[in-house]
């Protein structure tokens, strides 16, 4: 989930971009010595809701970074470099950095994409622009996306970035929390029902959803083996509405980079 915070005044904004560009750190967690602190803050300001009662704990999201990495080096003999695709302020890269992998990532938000430059000490890449740029002069073992795939405009514009994407990997794509389209009206009923003037404040902040053919056809169409499963992030009030997508080269053609 991306929208916990920006019910209420926020919502003035015009656009997600703005929305995200918007978000300001507390600098006294971004210090801090502890890397639970660092990372919840890292998250709250790619719009997880870690403060309230309730929300998605800092072990939640220890299950999901878990499979995220399980998931990424399924088929790989050696994985050393992951790649995040609106990587945010980079709380995944992070974690990913101290364990000693080389990383990199790219996001819209000129803000977090400087929140992430702060904490993470040395990423192969670091830039600020739209997904459908992602730069692939540079391979990593893994790429992946977290809560991304929802802001991007049309199947036209994901089938773009799942291509480059799939040119900047030797192994491994992952796209996390796709908004399930059989589950759409569920997912508008639930917002009705817990935000007052829900169509009326979120207005132009639009969500993009995904049957999950859009995904198995794109792997047919590439050579690719899939897994699609269920989101593991419990606490998420999000969970019962997305989906989770890995995708896979096979045995030989790693790094053949024929893909644009």
């Amino acid at each position: 989930m991306r929208e916990d915070e920006i019910v209420g005044d926020e919502v003035i904004m015009s656009n997600w971009h703005n929305i995200w560009n918007g978000r300001k750190p507390q600098l006294e967690k971004l210090d801090s010595e502890n890397i639970e602190d660092i990372f919840m803050e890292l998250k709250r300001l790619t719009g997880n809701d870690t403060m309230k009662a309730g929300g998605v704990t800092y072990q939640s999201f220890m299950k999901q970074y878990g499979r995220l990495k399980e998931m990424l080096m399924l088929h790989q003999e050696s994985v050393e470099s992951f790649f995040e695709v609106g990587c945010g302020s980079g709380p995944y890269l992070l974690k990913l950095e101290n364990e000693g992998y080389e990383i990199g990532g790219m996001d819209y938000a000129e803000n977090l994409v400087r929140v992430a430059d702060r904490v993470l000490k040395a990423p192969k890449e670091l830039y600020c622009d739209e997904a459908v740029n992602l730069r692939t002069d540079i391979v990593y073992d893994a790429v992946f996306s977290t809560s991304a795939f929802e802001y991007f405009e049309s199947d036209e514009y994901a089938e773009k970035v799942l291509n480059r994407m799939l040119k900047k990997t030797n192994g491994a794509l992952g796209i996390l929390d796709v908004h399930d389209i059989d589950k759409r009206e569920a997912y508008i009923e639930y917002r009705r029902s817990t935000i007052e003037n829900y169509d009326e404040l979120y207005q132009g902040l639009s969500k993009k959803f995904f049957p999950k053919d859009f995904f198995r056809n794109y792997a047919k169409r590439h050579g690719l083996n899939i897994e699609i499963e269920d989101s593991c992030l419990d606490g998420y009030w999000n969970k019962e509405f997305v989906f989770d997508v890995y995708m896979y080269k096979k045995i030989g053609d790693a790094g053949n980079g024929k893909r644009d």
